[in-house]
């Protein structure tokens, strides 16, 4: 069993078990942590509905600046299974 690989760059460090999407283009990529805090829903006779719309977003620009980092967690999401 292998452990869980955080993703550290310039200054954030992210547990992957707390990602709910990422999104990859060209300019940016987002990730988006889920907030476990605003988990709303109901439940009722074996079916019903929960969900987490509250979204934390960390955005890492193809820029000279963050260049490092979105490289960075570019090859980390390349090296997913």
């Amino acid at each position: 069993m292998s452990s869980i690989k955080w993703l550290k760059f310039t200054n954030n460090v992210i547990n992957p078990a707390h990602i709910a999407r990422i999104s990859v283009s060209p300019q940016v990529i987002k990730i988006f942590l889920a907030d476990s805090k605003d988990i709303e829903g109901f439940w009722m006779f074996g079916s019903g509905t929960v969900r987490n719309e509250s979204h934390h977003v960390v955005e890492i620009p193809n820029d000279e600046k963050f260049k490092g980092g979105y490289n960075y967690v570019k090859r980390w999401i390349d090296e997913l299974p």
